[in-house]
């Protein structure tokens, strides 16, 4: 056995007739060029990844990994809005579309930075008395700076008697005004109070409210979406989100009550819809 292992060894080192049984033929001149071009290839190839960027001015030693959601051409990751180069992660360049037209002129509800509404209740003697105040100036409002509203609701009673009233639901709803369909009407944020456990609702009287306040901030993924849906690129400010044509930021208000008569024993439903308009900054 050992001698045949022996026997294809030799065998196997016969790589031409003139080289010597067991020994390393001598390479012919023609054959060693050819194996020289693939290894001076390698070598030039080597020296070009070692070398200097002429797009981003840095060196690169090799291939930077990216995200799945990043461009291939130009690096950015469009999700998140940011540009890789050279391992260096930087915000992407805003391109903002400008909206066409005549812009509308918008009016501030809250321009004193508070408002009182009275309500109607259809169908009842009695309506809503709200008080609206904010504790950042509406100057500074914009689809993405932070806001507050808070609010004090009363009953508003115009019959001898006044009714039970229970609010059952409060919902508060933050929306862009915008005179370009993509950019209008989008859901910035929302907030829904409502009572927990058994308890059927909170009662509002002529003298006892229902009070409430609410924050609210920061981009939503809802307008980053239709920003880029516009033809937008990276995060928008509230000036590009403002040259793209959104004009105000929307408050919309939903009261659900539960409203018992006096003399009667069952309860019976009304909702009670508000809304406040506060133009942001150009």
């Amino acid at each position: 056995m050992r001698q045949a292992v022996h026997q294809e060894r030799r065998a196997g080192h016969r790589t031409s007739p003139d080289g010597r049984i067991g020994g390393r033929p001598a390479l012919r001149p023609w054959l060693a060029a050819l194996l020289l071009v693939p290894l001076l290839a390698a070598c030039n190839g080597g020296a070009a990844s070692a070398g200097t960027s002429g797009t981003t001015g840095t060196a690169s030693a090799g291939p930077t990994a990216t995200s799945g959601a990043a461009s291939s051409a130009a690096g950015t990751d469009t999700a998140a809005g940011t540009v890789t180069a050279g391992g260096v992660t930087t915000p992407a360049a805003v391109t903002a579309p400008s909206a066409t037209g005549t812009r509308p002129t918008v009016r501030n509800d809250l321009a004193r930075n508070s408002l009182r509404r009275s309500l109607p209740v259809d169908g009842e003697r009695f309506g809503l008395r709200v008080d609206y105040w904010t504790q950042v100036p509406t100057a500074q409002w914009s689809a993405t700076s932070a806001r507050d509203l808070h609010l004090a609701a009363y009953l508003s009673v115009t019959g001898a008697t006044a009714p039970q009233v229970l609010l059952d639901r409060w919902t508060v709803q933050w929306r862009t005004l915008a005179v370009v369909p993509v950019l209008d009407d989008v859901l910035l944020d929302q907030w829904t109070d409502a009572p927990t456990g058994d308890l059927p609702g909170w009662t509002v009287t002529a003298t006892y409210p229902y009070a409430s306040a609410v924050t609210s901030g920061g981009i939503a993924d809802a307008l980053l979406e239709r920003w880029r849906a516009d033809g937008g690129t990276g995060v928008p400010s509230d000036a590009a989100l403002h040259t793209a044509g959104v004009d105000a930021v929307v408050v919309e208000l939903r009261y659900d009550l539960s409203i018992r008569s006096p003399g009667e024993t069952l309860w019976h439903r009304r909702t009670v819809l508000d809304r406040l308009t506060v133009p942001v900054a150009g």
